[in-house]
């Protein structure tokens, strides 16, 4: 059941479909790829909206209406064992990070809770090497028994976790999914490096194995006339200015993006103002005052904390460029910037990132927290 709230700039994924804003685009090219049949890996930086895009894509009516649909949350998991209790969990709609019913068959969700059992008394006999047999032959017999019941879509969030088993995930799942004739698979992840070694590598059993897709943005009139359409529903009103306003400063982080419009929707100023979202920012970046002065000293090094300073401090850092300006902001001779780039760039969470304008930050309330002054005031 979706939680329902009184303020319509939902802070959580699952949100009813008339406050989902902007992808229907994105919607359609997914829905595309599986009706040609196609294997997708949908890659977004974290806090873009990948979620909240994959629980809309299941409510679609072109997937609702002719598949049977599974959201599988792989965030956690350690181990094959692991696996086959989310691919359970999903099945009973029970895991706490999903509140999307499967659609698939009774017989389906029984025949899990008997594989369970069984690897219940099998993990009870403390054999792991035990255990991960019988829960890869599990996996394997729900994966076939899935695509025994027709057409079906199962989503697998944060698939990149796969890579941090003790054994090996990855050939075993791909050994059975390029069997199967009736079940499209979405591999869903916002870890850039696991995702490419999943993916484009050579020697990977899940290489070129899938169509890769990363949402766009949310055009700036699009989002221009949602917001207006909610603020209306509080009697409020928002320029056009303060909406390109949170645009600018966020590049499509729409977790940020969100968070700002719920607090202005709660503001009690009617009109919001482009004065009244830089004093909502301003709260927040207060209240996070100390979140992000941990974080600045856990970089450990001079040079990577120094590399954060400048792209907080300039926003936008051109490839060409990078290395003159790392140097104007301390970083010392002797490091390799493009080095100290990708070691904050190839994190399971990326705190940098690079588009073809250049270098920026990640999390763009920490961009500000430094360009605003605050990291000064703390540091």
């Amino acid at each position: 059941m979706i939680p329902v709230s009184n303020n319509p700039f939902y802070l959580s994924p699952w949100m009813p479909e008339a406050f989902f804003c902007g992808r229907e685009k994105d919607i359609r090219t997914l829905t595309a790829n599986i009706r040609k049949g196609d294997n997708t890996l949908l890659y977004a930086a974290p806090q873009t909206g990948k979620t909240s895009l994959l629980y809309q894509l299941l409510r679609w009516s072109e997937i609702r209406d002719e598949y049977h649909t599974l959201y599988v949350v792989l965030r956690g998991t350690k181990s094959q064992y692991d696996f086959f209790c989310a691919l359970r969990d999903a099945l009973r709609c029970k895991n706490v990070f999903s509140t999307y019913p499967s659609t698939y068959p009774d017989n389906v969700v029984k025949r899990a809770e008997a594989l369970d059992a069984e690897l219940f008394r099998t993990a009870a006999g403390g054999n792991s090497e035990e255990l991960r047999w019988a829960s890869e032959a599990a996996v394997e017999e729900m994966l076939f028994l899935l695509d025994k019941n027709g057409p079906g879509v199962v989503v697998f969030d944060d698939f990149h976790e796969i890579e941090y088993y003790e054994r090996s995930m990855a050939a075993l799942l791909r050994t059975h999914i390029q069997f199967l004739a009736n079940t499209r698979f979405i591999y869903a992840s916002g870890d850039m490096p696991m995702v490419w070694k999943i993916f484009d590598s050579p020697k990977e059993a899940f290489y070129h194995s899938a169509s890769t897709y990363t949402p766009r943005d949310i055009p700036v009139d699009d989002y221009l006339a949602f917001c207006q359409k909610c603020m209306a529903l509080g009697g409020k009103t928002i320029s056009r200015e303060s909406v390109e306003l949170v645009c600018s400063l966020f590049r499509g982080n729409m977790g940020h993006m969100q968070e700002v419009m719920h607090r202005a929707y709660e503001a009690p100023d009617v009109a919001v103002t482009p004065a009244v979202i830089e004093e909502v920012i301003g709260k927040i970046l207060e209240q996070r005052r100390n979140i992000y002065k941990d974080f600045m000293e856990g970089l450990g090094s001079d040079d990577l904390r120094n590399m954060v300073i400048m792209l907080g401090r300039e926003g936008i850092v051109r490839h060409e460029d990078l290395v003159e300006k790392a140097r104007w902001y301390g970083v010392s001779e002797d490091a390799d910037v493009f080095e100290l780039w990708r070691e904050l760039s190839f994190r399971a969470v990326p705190i940098a990132l690079r588009r073809d304008d250049g270098y920026y930050l990640a999390n763009g309330m920490l961009r500000l927290w430094i360009s605003w002054g605050f990291f000064a005031i703390c540091c």
